[in-house]
């Protein structure tokens, strides 16, 4: 049995591109709210656009998790985070362990444990995401700390770093292109938000997550679940869209992300223009050989970033491809 047989199906309701992946990439909306009947509430308001909950046990450790558990409308995820890994749970190691297997035995569909405490929490009959937290950046050799999580038997392992930069983000999304088994990477903080966004276009990711409160993430960066369809066109990056970028020290308030990708559904262009929030430390060369290395069809160069690398482009901007070459946008992309 492979990796991806011993975990869920995708929710029947979304349908991948036949020839992309058979693994699940689901979008699992992230539940933070601090009451059962809240937590439900949540749930039930982002079910439409996602495929999948996570429940975070540590913002409700007293809660009632097997009538929590028979009111959820999709698979969910158990997690109940600690503070070492930027949880809210205070108690004894003991009762956060046995919070998860309440939830297994509720009905969890996955359990995720974190990579120090995955051989206390023992054998449980569903696949475990195993996961670890880095807050201080993100390590240069990112392959080295997936295969230590690997090594700890995880059916998905999950890695979520720090980017300071775009560069950072960038590379996170690369280990996809590197690793064989089902895994979740994730860049926090804003110019990290591309990993939420384009991790659904590798056969090797298993979710992304989203946001199920607009006001408030379980982690920074982290994406409306609504926006993760309407804004950014998820779904089409998960059945093969050509992905393009837009770079931009305000990607990610730009109207012209929305603008674009409305003109794109409208229009049946199997398209995504998708957000890279440039910060002063990338190094536009650096930011671009990232860019085609995981997988965009090409960048479009806002005139503020194009002014700061002294590039010579028309008002609007132009596109950016591999070789260096500069063109006209494509697809009648409307200026900012």
């Amino acid at each position: 049995m492979t990796d991806h047989e011993r975990l869920p199906h995708v929710s029947p309701r979304r349908s991948l591109h036949p020839h992309v992946s058979t693994a699940p990439r689901w979008v699992a909306a992230t539940l933070v709210a601090n009451t059962v009947p809240s937590v439900i509430a949540q749930a039930q308001a982002v079910r439409s656009w996602v495929d999948a909950l996570e429940v975070r046990l540590d913002f409700i450790p007293r809660g009632d998790v097997r009538a929590l558990w028979a009111e959820l409308p999709l698979p969910a995820i158990a997690t109940c985070r600690p503070p070492r890994e930027g949880g809210r749970f205070t108690g004894a190691e003991v009762e956060r362990l046995a919070l998860l297997r309440a939830a297994i035995d509720a009905g969890a569909v996955l359990v995720d444990v974190e990579w120090d405490a995955v051989d206390r929490l023992g054998d449980v009959p569903v696949p475990r995401i195993v996961s670890r937290h880095l807050f201080d950046g993100t390590p240069t050799d990112l392959m080295a700390l997936w295969q230590e999580i690997a090594a700890t038997g995880a059916e998905v392992v999950k890695i979520a770093t720090w980017a300071h930069t775009l560069t950072d983000a960038l590379r996170v999304c690369a280990l996809y292109t590197q690793v064989t088994r089902p895994t979740i990477a994730i860049a926090m903080g804003e110019p990290g938000v591309i990993t939420r966004l384009l991790a659904p276009a590798y056969a090797t990711a298993f979710l992304t997550y989203a946001t199920a409160d607009r006001e408030r993430a379980a982690a920074p960066g982290q994406v409306y679940a609504q926006a993760m369809i309407r804004r950014y066109g998820v779904d089409r990056v998960r059945q093969g869209a050509r992905c393009y970028g837009y770079l931009a020290p305000d990607a990610l308030t730009a109207p012209v992300i929305g603008q674009v990708n409305a003109r794109w559904e409208e229009r049946k262009e199997h398209a995504v223009l998708l957000p890279l929030p440039w910060t002063p430390e990338d190094d536009l060369e650096t930011v671009l050989q990232l860019a085609w290395d995981v997988g965009l069809r090409g960048v479009w160069v806002s005139t503020t970033v194009a002014a700061r690398y002294g590039l010579h482009l028309s008002k609007d901007g132009q596109w950016v491809y591999p070789g260096g070459r500069v063109d006209d946008a494509p697809l009648d992309a409307p200026a900012r």
